[in-house]
This record gives structure tokens, C-alpha cells and sequence, in this order.
């Protein structure tokens, strides 16, 4: 399990493309969009980008700081330190001076806890921002820790717990885990079962369910029995809910969970009681305005946490709200944005139109070409752009023309021309 999650493949094929509504499924809990507003592009003020099929660190100027050379390269961390690779990791600082000489087979980025996991010689351990090994390298498989400080790792076939010491504090018994809940909760397998276990190892509910879904805030998790029905079960190992349901999601921090019954979705509270009627086509989540945008029969519309409508039905297509109050929709064809009201702010006139991100940008697709809106409706970069990703926070974006990318400013001028092969980390 313990894979490099930083796959460097082929950037910004997941800068989805708003066909219709094709690309909302039941297989997905929200729409994906990049929502690069994020963070910053230019990471301890470099940017990692590959040119001539080698990995290096460019400063705003487009002048190498740190020549290409590296086969595979990480973004510089907070502690400003990066992982680079020539022929085994190491760990370089914005000089590009080693502070660890490459001697790891494998290497994962920093994690949340601060610290990274390395592979010597086909055994995984961790080494923190002081660039110590806090855990020594031994063993076979490892996940990342969890919310309870607890990261799965495996010793021959089986396996089991460490806390951030490195010490074992559920030995190995199983043959899949899953990370640690906040709740103190874990799901693990035996055979084709999933039970769940406490953070000493024992099973709150014995190996029984055929697929199970994450803990909501309320203590529940949709779980599946061999009926192949879903229901929910709370923390205690106990079926809250009975198994009912042709699917089931993850209960939103409103304390309504979204399921199928008789082909539609519908909302249901933590008793298992309908909030309004199942009438949707698809599933979806509420979002920090509390709305939420739903089908029926063809046509979108937005619901509040009562589930009622605020916004009727009668968008062929319909997305989230931005931050700034805006939601795209398409009509008759063409795509323009409203705002809570239902009343068009910007009208539909784009053949697509993507959500706006922090700093009042939204990406338009015209004639092939990809550029910027402001939150007027008014071009600010005209579609010349075979491919993007939006804004960050520093007020760049990466944009790509004949498979070639670099970075434009607010002004839509070129900070850095597009002549490399990647810019920043390509993740999978």
C-alpha cells in the first residue's frame, strides 16, 4: 500500500472539462475541479518545473537557482527542505546543497505530522524536519498515520499499528487496514470481511460487512452487509441504521447523509428517517453556504439542509457555489453563473465556464482555448491556452500551449514562457 503519491505523469489532465453534466456520477462524492487558490505556486520562493527531462528549481525571474539534474523531485517543504532523486533519494535545501546524500530507495513526502517516510534497502521507516530518523527503516509496507497518530505498517504478510515513535502498539494480525479515525476507530480485513477495531486493537464490530464508508462527525459510517444492502453503524459496532439502502454516502456535518432507494437519492437523518422525499438522479454534498445542487429528472436545481428548494430545477447543468457567492450553470447550451438568489449575475453565453476561485478568476473554454473571466463576466485573459491551472494565492497561474507550460500574472502576461515539459509536482 505504502506507494509514492507524487506520481510524475502527465499534468493537468485533471482540469476537468465541462461537457453537460457526463462527468457527475454516483462513483464520485463532489465534482472535482482544481482549486489551485489554494496555496502558493512558488514554494520557499521556487518553483519546481523539468526541462530537457530533468527536474530543477526556477526562481519568479526564470532564472535556475538549482540547475536540472534531479531524475524525480519533490516541492520544497515548509521546513524548506526537498526530496530530489539521482539514482537513489535525498533531501536538499533551496541551495540546492544536500543535507542528506541520496541513499534511499524510496521516499514520501512530508506528512502533516512532519514527517516523511524513506525506504533503505526494501524497508520503510521516518524521518522528521530535523532530518533525524526517528524510526528505523524495517519495515515491509506502511501507510500514512492517521487522525490518532497511529500509521499501519506491515512485517511479513500481516499487519498492524505504530504510533509516531515507532513503536508497535497493535501487533500484526490483519490482512487490510485502513488508517485511524479521529474517533479512534480503524477498519481492517480478514479474508473479504471488514470489522472495526478500537486504537487498542480490539473489534468493535467483528469482521462481517462486504464494503464500508468513512465515519461522519456523528459517529456513524455506512457499512455493507451481506445482503448487499447498506445501512450505518455507530461507533459501538452497533447497526444504528438497518441495512436498506442500494447505496450509501458519508452523513455531512449538517447530520444528513445522502442515499439510494428504489433508484433515487434522497436525504436521510441520523435515525434513518427521510429529510423530504428521495427524488434525485445523483448524489451530493452540501457546501459551506449550506446548499447543495441536485437533479431531478433531468433538470438542476440547489436545496437547502431542509432539502427544500431555493432554486428550482431548470439548469441542464449545475455546480457548487464559489467563494464568492457565484454558481456556474448551463442553459440552453451555454454557461453563465447565478448567484444564491437564482438571478444570473453573469448571463449564459460561454460554451463552458469553471468555478471562480479566491482571487475572482473563472476559466472559460472557447473555441478550443482556454482563458479568464472576472467575476463581471468580462474577459480578463482572452482563450489562447491549450490547457491551465487556475490561480494560487501568490497571483499565478500554470497555463500550457502545445504541451509546453508556464506561468502567467493577473494581467494574463508571461512571468515565465512556456517552454517546460512540467511545472511544480505532478501528482497522481
Amino acid at each position: 500500500m505504502k506507494n509514492i503519491k507524487k506520481i510524475f505523469a502527465a499534468a493537468f489532465t485533471a482540469v476537468l472539462i465541462f461537457t453537460g453534466c457526463t462527468n457527475k456520477t454516483e462513483s464520485s462524492e463532489t465534482v472535482m475541479t482544481i482549486s489551485a487558490g489554494e496555496n502558493t505556486l512558488f514554494k520557499s520562493g521556487l518553483l519546481l518545473v523539468r526541462k530537457d527531462g530533468k527536474y530543477g528549481y526556477i526562481d519568479k525571474s526564470g532564472n535556475f537557482v538549482i540547475e536540472p539534474r534531479f531524475e524525480a523531485a519533490y516541492d520544497f517543504d515548509e521546513s524548506g527542505f526537498a526530496f530530489v532523486l539521482e539514482d537513489l533519494w535525498g533531501i536538499i535545501d533551496t541551495s540546492g546543497n544536500y543535507v542528506i546524500e541520496p541513499r534511499f530507495h524510496l521516499a514520501d513526502d512530508f506528512m502533516n505530522n512532519g514527517l516523511a517516510w524513506i525506504n533503505e534497502d526494501g524497508k520503510w521507516g521516518c524521518i522528521d524536519r530535523n532530518l533525524d530518523i526517528v524510526i528505523e527503516p524495517q519495515f515491509d509496507n506502511a501507510m500514512d498515520f492517521g487522525g490518532n497518530g497511529y500509521a499501519a505498517v506491515r512485517l511479513g504478510k500481516k499487519w498492524g499499528y505504530i504510533n509516531e515513535s515507532g513503536t508497535v502498539v497493535i501487533e500484526g494480525k490483519f490482512e487490510k487496514p485502513e488508517a485511524f479515525y479521529e474517533n479512534g476507530k480503524a477498519w481492517v480485513s480478514e479474508g473479504n470481511l471488514w470489522g472495526c477495531i478500537d486504537d487498542k486493537g480490539n473489534f468493535v464490530a467483528e469482521s462481517q460487512f462486504l464494503n464500508v464508508g468513512n465515519f461522519g462527525k456523528n459517529g456513524l459510517a455506512a457499512v455493507m452487509t451481506e445482503t448487499n444492502l447498506w445501512g450505518y453503524m455507530d461507533e459501538n459496532g452497533s447497526l444504528a441504521i438497518e441495512p436498506q439502502f442500494q447505496m450509501a454516502r458519508r452523513f455531512n456535518d449538517n447530520g444528513l447523509a445522502c442515499v439510494k432507494i428504489n433508484d433515487k437519492w434522497g436525504f436521510i437523518d441520523g435515525q434513518g428517517n427521510f429529510v423530504g422525499e428521495p427524488i434525485f438522479d445523483l448524489p451530493v454534498s452540501f457546501e459551506k453556504n449550506g446548499l447543495a445542487e441536485v437533479s431531478t429528472d433531468g433538470k438542476w436545481g440547489y436545496i437547502d439542509q431542509s432539502v427544500e428548494f431555493v432554486i428550482k430545477p431548470k439548469f441542464d447543468c449545475a455546480y457548487s457555489f464559489s467563494e464568492n457567492g457565484f454558481a456556474a450553470v448551463q442553459k440552453n447550451g451555454k454557461w453563465g453563473c447565478i448567484d444564491e438568489s437564482g438571478k444570473f449575475v453573469i448571463k449564459p453565453k460561454f460554451e463552458e465556464l469553471y468555478s471562480f476561485d479566491r482571487l475572482g478568476f473563472a476559466a472559460i473554454y472557447k473555441n478550443g482555448k482556454y482563458g479568464f473571466i472576472d467575476k463581471n463576466g468580462k474577459i480578463s485573459i482572452n482563450p489562447k491556452f491549450d490547457n491551465y491551472i487556475g490561480f494560487y494565492d501568490d497571483g499565478f497561474a500554470v497555463v500550457s500551449i502545445d504541451w509546453k507550460y508556464g506561468v502567467i500574472n493577473q494581467n494574463g502576461d508571461y512571468v515565465l514562457p512556456p517552454e517546460y515539459d512540467y511545472i511544480g509536482e505532478m501528482k497522481f
